[in-house]
């Protein structure tokens, strides 16, 4: 197993769940493609935010909870 204390984190944003995730330069590059941006207008749970409407479930951000 690699040891995380190597790896160079370049940004990081924050989430409701996890709080702060930090992000590479690599992981950075795949977040600025239109493919990855794209996800951000799919909706993760469907009509969930009908009834929860203050919350976000987008792909986009459940892509960026599991980087």
């Amino acid at each position: 197993m690699e040891d995380t204390q190597d790896i160079v984190f370049s940004g990081r944003v924050l989430d409701n769940v996890h709080g702060f995730i930090y992000y590479t330069e690599a992981e950075e590059r795949i977040m600025n493609t239109l493919l990855f941006k794209r996800l951000q207008s799919i909706k993760q749970l469907s009509i969930v935010n009908w009834v929860f409407p203050g919350s976000e479930h987008t792909r986009y951000v459940h892509s960026l909870g599991v980087m």
